[in-house]
């Protein structure tokens, strides 16, 4: 059950421009944001849920996914007094093909939590993990989107999956996007203990820059339920993308997010 979540939409700037040392580790002050603009997309039985926030850092607007305890109490809370950032420090510690990744802590409201992030190489989107061992928040956004095209295009990055108590695991996915059509497909898996994959159609509002599906296969391990995700596209020309997902049981148990960028033709 995804029962204790921290959500920290705000640690992306200090993360993505990330500048490392000769040993891989950075340290990077974040400046607290405009207030931010929040609202429950859905919720769970316990009262937990996804919401969609956007928040302007450093002059750059930006809008991100994340599922939280407490949705609606949490989306009142930022609404009304924004949050704050004690510090923020991080190591870099690996990467992939299409993103860098960082572990490290952080202080939001007072409370220290442990922090996962990928940073995504070609495109301003990203994926934060936050919390312990036994509880992660699972957020991912970037820029806000402009000047959506028309066409087909293909999408490719990283993507993350975390359960309760185990390591979060990383893979890779495949997103094909028809905005003409406002049609979408997906197919992602992750590598490590268990291994996870998710495979199925979306759809896609090209006015708003958003995507969702609520059927998607989730195959993990040997054991397949339905899920939902959630997302947006990011950056002028919608050149990035990223979103949240979850299985469809009424608490879920799987976590997972995509940050990725358009392939070149």
């Amino acid at each position: 059950m995804i029962s204790r979540v921290i959500p920290i939409v705000v640690l992306l700037t200090g993360l993505a421009a990330c500048g490392g040392s000769s040993d891989g580790s950075s340290v990077n002050p974040v400046q607290p944001p405009a207030l931010p603009n929040a609202e429950v997309l859905n919720t769970f039985e316990n009262g937990s849920g996804v919401i969609r926030s956007t928040l302007t850092v450093d002059g750059q607007e930006q809008i991100a996914n994340a599922i939280v305890s407490n949705a609606k109490g949490f989306v009142d809370e930022i609404n009304k007094n924004g949050l704050k950032i004690d510090t923020v420090s991080f190591d870099s510690v690996g990467s992939d093909g299409y993103g860098t990744f960082y572990t490290g802590t952080s202080t939001i409201n007072g409370e220290q939590v442990t922090v996962f992030e990928v940073s995504n190489k070609r495109g301003p989107s990203w994926i934060i993990l936050a919390g312990s061992d036994a509880t992660r928040s699972v957020i991912a956004g970037g820029a806000k989107v402009s000047n959506i095209p028309i066409g087909s295009y293909v999408y490719q990055g990283t993507n993350v999956v975390t359960r309760s108590g185990v390591e979060p695991e990383t893979g890779t996915f495949r997103m094909g996007v028809n905005f003409t059509t406002g049609t979408a497909d997906i197919d992602g898996s992750t590598t490590g203990t268990t291994g996870t994959t998710i495979i199925g159609d979306m759809t896609v509002n090209n006015k708003t820059g958003t995507f969702a599906g609520d059927n998607l296969l989730l195959m993990d391990g040997l054991d397949s339920t339905s899920a939902t995700i959630q997302g947006n596209f990011h950056g002028n020309g919608a050149t990035a993308v990223s979103g949240v997902y979850h299985d469809n049981s009424p608490e879920p148990v799987i976590a997972g997010a995509i940050a990725g960028s358009r392939s070149v033709p």
